[in-house]
């Protein structure tokens, strides 16, 4: 320790530097500046310098007290001094001043730059800077002390920072430690020495070390000290000192110092001059050398462009050695390593690009642009992936803030193009046919995007092997009910099984039923129409579907339409919503529907509204009903439809509205003409027409997948369905969160004509959700090949995500840009079979859902 007392240091006692403030003065615009003098001060000078020494500078300072001093003399009347003798500085000296803030006030009459400075004599406590030493090689590390010091006697526990300007004038930020450890360069802990290492040298010259001290209540070190002197040890009261001391630097070589990181993606400029680096590679010759950080395997391209000049381009691996180089593998003379594709890095380290000239002693601007791709972790090459949703995984890159992806079929034309936002997220899921295809994929920081890396693969479906036996009904049977029950034999493997019925005694034929029965259900019920000839098949199925079973045929005869009406012999309510309902029997009839219609303005558009209703093969019917005014009405029905309504049964509830949501429309069992659906359904109890919020959600039981999502507040809504005998599953919840209330579902048949374009399944209509990738999802159109997805801020033309894709599937980045959140729109359109579409063409593609659906689904986004 005592050696470092000898090094050439700056003592700040008797110059301790309390204030600097520069200070632009406009004329007559008075400034004012607070300097804090610490007790025990023996002196404090106050002081400004300006610029113009013509623009009549003059100074104020008041003093703890609120005395304030406008004149020399009155500065001098209250023991202090004025020090005019240079022309642009006045310095005002008080010799053991008052402890506290004292202000300096400074008026200018003609505008100048100036500066406030204070500096106080105070012995009680000093700080020495000191460098480890005065001439320092630019290859060496530099030791920077600093010793706190009250009355001779170390003060440890005190917090002491500093800086380093260097020659071109740039500052490096230093914490000092007295912490004893070689990460600071610290000898002994806890003596008072507070040490920093410093080896940010940028050029040779002289270095300014400038350290601040300061403690709130410091502690004086007990123990031997400096010079054999040993002192009780104690506290000293708070302080705030600075220092100053200079070294040289020498032997430093800018071009062989630290070279810049270059960014992946992301073009950087630069210019070769005459005094730029030159060379060791190439003799002669200029160059500028950047370095960045890669992994085993990582695949980049790098390119170096320039119209000054012919470049060259170098890579060199951690160990320095030259990976490889080029001279015009770019357009013209430009240079890129490789010329085509992507190089694989063979290790994984740092990396240094060298970009030069072919003629040596060019000069001139130059871009280099270093390009990544990520690593494809699935599908691997040439693997055989299931269909359905296929899953996709990249490595993620540094930079990156989305990652844009594409599916290609192998013979050409892309299926599926989006993107996925966020450097890490790095997965996609894609729904994909069976068939060869390339997957590419590449990040992009914003709009900045770098190459494609691709794999090629295969999706094929995962298909049982087995085929079911049909054991109902019988082959050449004639049906002569309305309602029957379809039965098959188990298969191995199987998760599902697709029934399909086609009524072939018309032309062309129609489907009456397809549907996906959940393995391991072997049967299924439906209501058929008379046909002369019906043709049903069943398949097991997984991701893909095996072979059909052999075709059963069968007559379903039945009565003509029930023509008579059923007359309502009771109505009883009871417990307050409880509905008992018994009625007469008609002709040809083995079905009755029974309705509870509400008045006017129960429904849309001021109208009546169906809020309970029941199919039944019996002459009674129990069923819970919303309280209020309404009628009942029953229709005698068979598989061929249904008869004329009975007159109407008044009935009115007193109530409470029952605790679920029941479906009125579609009745459950009941089968309706395609494609537009109406659903309504009871309000629960306590709420008023505003208070409760409903999710309908709809199931495809042909797909097994959603059909509808919505939320409203309303009890009823129009939608479009498959008609080609799909099967779906309804139910109403009241209030989707933590207390929600799920309705009974009701399961009911679509027959007839198709929508010409898809439902927008998800995100759930009228929903909030959280920004990042959203999953967007709709209904698939029988015989589609293609959907394009369009997603825009509501009200504006131009897309936030659009894309298209096989599948009814994606991701879309969604953002909220508001902290209120933002509403987003979505429609979606269907390419029929046999049309040829294209991306942002119209040419093929069907209607969108907003003109040819069931309209647009409207979201909100949150940050």
């Amino acid at each position: 320790m005592a050696g470092n007392f000898f090094e050439i240091t700056t003592d700040a006692q008797g110059n301790n530097l309390i204030v600097r403030a520069p200070l632009s003065l406009a004329a007559s615009a008075p400034q004012s500046t607070t300097v804090t003098v610490e007790a025990g001060s023996e002196s404090a000078t106050f002081g400004i310098s300006f610029v113009n020494a013509a623009a009549n500078v003059a100074i104020t300072l008041s003093n703890p007290a609120g005395t304030t001093f406008t004149t020399d003399a009155q500065i001098v009347a209250a023991g202090g001094t004025v020090n005019r003798s240079q022309a642009n500085i006045v310095l005002v000296t008080f010799l053991n001043p008052a402890a506290g803030n004292w202000v300096v006030g400074t008026t200018a009459a003609s505008a100048t730059a100036a500066e406030v400075f204070a500096s106080s004599l105070n012995k009680g406590v000093a700080v020495i800077a000191s460098p480890g030493q005065g001439l320092v090689s630019a290859n060496e590390t530099m030791l920077l002390n600093a010793t706190v010091q009250h009355g001779g006697l170390p003060i440890t526990g005190a917090s002491v920072t500093g800086s380093v300007v260097r020659p071109n004038g740039s500052q490096q930020a230093v914490t000092l430690l007295d912490d004893g450890t070689a990460a600071s360069g610290d000898a002994v802990a806890g003596d008072g020495v507070y040490t920093a290492k410093f080896s940010a040298y940028n050029a040779n010259g002289s270095y300014t070390f400038r350290v601040n001290s300061a403690a709130s209540a410091g502690k004086v070190a007990p123990g031997e000290q400096f010079f054999g002197f040993t002192g009780p040890g104690g506290t000293v009261p708070p302080f705030v000192r600075t220092a100053s001391s200079s070294f040289v630097v020498a032997g430093y070589d800018g071009c062989a110092a630290a070279t810049p990181e270059i960014p992946f993606n992301t073009a950087v400029a630069g210019t070769l001059t005459t005094g730029s680096c030159t060379s060791i590679l190439k003799a002669g010759h200029y160059r500028a050398r950047y370095f960045f950080n890669g992994t085993a395997g990582q695949r980049v391209s790098i390119s170096h462009s320039s119209a000054a000049f012919d470049s060259f381009l170098y890579l060199l691996g951690p160990d320095g050695a030259i990976l490889a180089s080029d001279d015009d593998g770019g357009n013209g003379t430009n240079s890129r390593i490789p010329s085509t594709g992507l190089f694989s890095l063979p290790v994984s380290g740092v990396f240094v690009i060298e970009a030069t000239t072919f003629a040596s002693g060019a000069t001139g601007a130059f871009t280099v642009l270093l390009e990544t791709a990520p690593t494809i972790l699935a599908p691997t090459a040439n693997q055989t992936v299931a269909t359905g949703g296929v899953s996709f995984a990249w490595t993620p890159v540094a930079g990156a803030t989305s990652y844009e992806i594409k599916v290609d079929r192998s013979t050409g034309g892309t299926v599926f193009s989006g993107s996925v936002a966020g450097n890490s997220n790095t997965t996609a899921l894609v729904a994909l046919a069976g068939g060869t295809y390339v997957f590419s994929v590449r990040s992009c920081a914003g709009a900045s995007c770098g190459p494609f890396a691709t794999v090629t693969f295969t999706a094929a479906p995962p298909t049982p092997t087995g085929t079911p036996t049909i054991t109902a009904p019988a082959e050449a049977a004639t049906l002569t009910t309305s309602t029957n029950t379809i039965v098959w034999t188990a298969v191995a493997n199987a998760t599902s099984y697709e029934v399909e019925l086609v009524d072939a005694s018309v032309t062309p034929n129609v489907t009456e039923l397809k549907i996906r029965v959940p393995a391991p259900n072997l049967n299924t019920i439906y209501s058929m129409k008379s046909s002369t000839a019906y043709r049903l098949r069943v398949r097991a199925c997984q991701e893909g579907c095996g072979p059909f079973s052999a075709t059963r045929s069968f007559v379903v005869n039945l009565p003509p339409v029930p023509s008579g009406i059923p007359v309502i012999t009771s109505g009883v309510v009871s417990s307050g919503n409880s509905l008992a309902v018994i009625w007469t029997g008609v002709a040809n009839a083995d079905l009755y529907q029974v309705q509870v219609v509400q008045p006017p303005p129960a429904g849309p558009g001021g109208g009546a509204l169906t809020v309970a209703a029941r199919q039944t093969d019996a002459l009674t019917a129990t069923f819970p009903g919303p309280a209020g005014a309404a009628s009942i009405f029953v229709r005698a029905c068979n598989g061929n439809g249904c008869g004329p309504n009975s007159l109407p049964f008044p009935i009115n509830p007193p109530g409470p509205n029952p605790a679920t949501a029941n479906l009125g429309t579609p009745i459950s069992g009941a089968t309706v003409p395609g494609p537009d659906v109406f659903f309504s359904w009871n309000r629960i109890n306590g709420d008023n027409g505003s208070n409760t919020l409903y999710r309908l959600f709809v199931q495809d039981l042909s797909t097994q997948s959603a059909a509808l999502d919505i939320l409203t507040r309303d009890n009823f809504h129009g939608a479009v369905f498959n008609g080609s005998g799909a099967r779906y599953d309804a139910l109403v919840i009241a209030n989707p969160g933590p207390s929600q209330v799920t309705g009974p579902a009701a399961g009911f048949n679509v027959r007839g004509p198709s929508p010409q374009s898809p439902t927008m399944r998800a995100p759930t209509h009228q929903s909030t959700i959280s920004q990042g990738n959203i999953e967007l999802g709709w209904t698939r159109l029988e015989g589609a090949t293609l959907f394009e997805y369009f997603v825009a801020v509501q009200g504006q033309p131009n897309p936030s995500v659009t894309g298209v894709t096989p599948g009814t599937t994606v991701l879309a980045p969604l953002n909220a840009l508001s902290q209120t959140g933002t509403i987003y729109s979505a429609i979606v359109r269907a390419c029929p079979a046999g049309a040829t579409c294209a991306a942002g063409s119209n040419a093929g593609w069907g209607p969108w859902s907003n003109v040819g659906g069931s309209g647009v689904v409207n979201f909100t986004v949150l940050p």
